[in-house]
């Protein structure tokens, strides 16, 4: 190719790539990754993937120390030579197999942190991954229950220092995999050392609790630098997809800035529109007035936001006095706000939610498939998506539904560093408001656009939701009362990879609905 004046293309690399793996040459693989991505400056994750599987199959320390270096190629920023990508599960199943083969539980510590940062559940075959490193190499899984200035797990330690692990697997309904599981534990640990226990398809109580592992599963939210990060995207896809009308989203978020945070968010078309494949059926402002009333009544110290698109204030039942008595008291207390014209409603919510980082809510059925929002890092959006959107159903079709549980839920709360800075945030939340006493009002006139309906059909199809689990009515956790909704709110623990802190046990989700439980043994 170089000598017809060809320059090769990140498809020609990869070729090479995989020609070198084939030969059980990985390092010459990762030769033309490297070159590849020096020369095209286009880098791919699949580049890598040769060079990664053929270091996986030689499952020595050299070859753990090649996957480590890739994995900085992928994942390091520009100054350090690196990509600044995400690394994908594939990535991160690669390390996993390196250090099950020749790895310290230190490293695998570190793999599964990050895991639990950048990832939700695991393919089976991944979590089996982190249970044969326990398996396979029982003397490197026993540095967890060294002191922790010796290299030791400061969860595991702790437990230790503490006495026996509480947990046993008759603890809990762990199914029949379970009681096989009995038999997996990590090996020769025997003459009073401590050992690792794997169990398979574990039971997790609907608060988190599980007793096979002797703890309970937690919050795991975005970090502070995530927040601001996850928002600026937004906000900069939202400009982009209105192009020259960009600054009228810089008007909302400036609105945003006066007024917010807010803790509820309530996506208003997509609960008009619930229920409504029926004749006669359309956008129903009562619904959306019946949602504002039940949320002020069960959370009245939370801020509410009513968000709407604009063209649904011409409506002809909007201009009736109900609705317009109802928009007043919206408005008086700054509860309400519409998108423009031809603007894609979901990045203004989005956008309002995210800004209030671990206070916010989402009150909407919204599955959030739209292609948009694969334009957002996974790794913020996924678990943003589990911990902040609550969903909804008629209290009527809770009823009759048999299985349906009236339990009143505890309301979603922030993590413990998230503690002091939700108070901060009430508190300039408060002045803020003092400071705009005069009011802007909601967003100013915007000019007339013709996408807007476009949004609306989305949203009366994704209104139609789902009966789904829900967890209580009302305030006392009656079954209903008055009401017309009833609500689901976020689960009280995050399923993702976690350390259990009372007994230092790891947790793993599955994507078959399952967990795989690692947990200390006593000595």
């Amino acid at each position: 190719m170089t000598a017809a004046g060809q320059k090769p293309d990140a498809g020609t690399y990869l070729g090479l790539a995989r020609r070198e793996a084939l030969r059980g040459e990985p390092a010459a693989a990762l030769a033309w990754a490297k070159e590849c991505a020096a020369k095209t400056r286009s880098v791919q994750l699949r580049t890598y993937h040769p060079a990664m599987v053929g270091f996986c199959l030689a499952g020595d320390a050299a070859a753990l120390a090649a996957l480590y270096e890739i994995d900085g190629l992928i994942t390091g920023p520009a100054t350090a030579g690196g990509a600044g990508l995400d690394a994908t599960e594939y990535e991160y199943a690669r390390l996993l197999e390196g250090i099950a083969a020749a790895g310290s539980y230190s490293q695998l510590r570190g793999v599964l942190l990050r895991m639990q940062d950048d990832l939700n559940q695991l393919a089976p075959a991944t979590a089996d991954l982190v249970a044969a490193f326990f398996q396979r190499r029982p003397q490197a899984a026993a540095q967890a229950f060294a002191a922790v200035d010796a290299g030791g797990c400061p969860g595991v330690a702790a437990a230790a220092a503490g006495g026996a692990v509480a947990a046993r697997a008759e603890a809990g309904p762990a199914s029949t995999s379970s009681s096989a599981a009995e038999g997996e534990g990590a090996g020769g640990a025997g003459g009073g050392e401590r050992s690792w226990q794997v169990l398979r398809s574990v039971a997790v109580e609907r608060g988190g609790r599980c007793d096979a592992a002797g703890g309970s599963l937690r919050v795991i939210d975005l970090a502070e630098t995530e927040w601001e990060s996850f928002a600026n995207a937004i906000a900069s896809l939202a400009r982009t997809n209105m192009g020259a009308r960009a600054a009228e989203f810089d008007a909302f978020a400036a609105w945003y800035d006066r007024h917010g945070p807010y803790d509820i968010l309530v996506d208003a078309a997509n609960v008009a529109y619930y229920g409504q494949n029926r004749e006669g059926g359309g956008f129903t402002w009562g619904q959306i007035q019946a949602m504002y009333e039940l949320l002020t009544r069960r959370f009245p110290s939370k801020k509410v936001l009513v968000m709407v698109h604009r063209n649904r204030l011409k409506d002809p039942e909007a201009n009736t006095s109900a609705v317009q008595a109802f928009l007043g008291r919206l408005r008086s207390c700054k509860a309400f706000n519409y998108t423009p014209p031809g603007a894609n409603d979901d990045w203004f919510w989005l956008y309002a939610c995210v800004k209030a980082k671990r206070r916010g809510l989402l009150v909407s059925n919204d599955l959030l498939r739209d292609h948009i929002f694969s334009l957002l890092r996974p790794k913020h959006f996924l678990k943003w998506k589990q911990r902040h959107i609550a969903r909804y159903t008629y209290v009527h079709w809770a009823q009759a539904d048999p299985e349906w549980d009236w339990e009143a839920p505890e309301d979603w709360a922030p993590t413990e560093e998230g503690e002091e800075e939700g108070e901060e945030e009430e508190a300039a939340a408060k002045a803020g408001e003092e400071a705009a006493k005069e009011g802007e009002g909601e967003q100013g006139e915007a000019k007339e656009g013709e996408k807007g309906e476009a949004k609306e059909e989305e949203a009366k199809e994704q209104g139609e939701g789902e009966k789904a689990e829900v967890e209580e009515p009302d305030d006392e956790g009656g079954k209903g009362g008055d009401e017309l909704f009833v609500l689901q709110m976020p689960s009280p623990y995050t399923p993702c990879v976690q350390q259990v802190p009372e007994s230092g046990a790891w947790m793993v989700p599955v994507s078959d609905g399952t967990w795989l439980c690692v947990r200390p043994q006593p000595a």
